[in-house]
């Protein structure tokens, strides 16, 4: 099994360095920290009321990898829930990616 944080082969480009600056600045996140953030993967187990705004924070924290599983039926009852759904995603009973990038 790979492991959770690989950040030896993570750099940060020059939009990256400008992009995460105020976190670069952290000293409890620093430019080391930030690597590990980018070699990072996470999976997010439910997206609904919790998991839908974790998600968003965790890819603008700058999450290399991260993966969403939700095996409930997207429809209009419940995308109150889901903050990152547009309605042409409300349809969908079968989400297999949503990309940050």
């Amino acid at each position: 099994m790979a492991p959770l944080i690989d950040s030896s082969q993570a750099t940060l480009s020059n939009e990256e360095i400008l992009r995460y600056s105020r976190h670069l600045i952290m000293p409890e996140v620093t430019l080391e920290g930030q690597k590990k953030l980018k070699g990072a993967r996470v999976l997010c187990v439910g997206t609904g009321g919790l998991g839908s705004p974790l998600a968003l924070y965790l890819a603008a924290a700058g999450v290399g990898t991260l993966g969403l599983v939700d095996f409930d039926v997207v429809d209009y009852t419940i995308c109150s829930a889901r903050c990152f759904t547009t309605p042409a995603m409300w349809a969908a009973s079968n989400w297999t990616r949503l990309s940050t990038s």
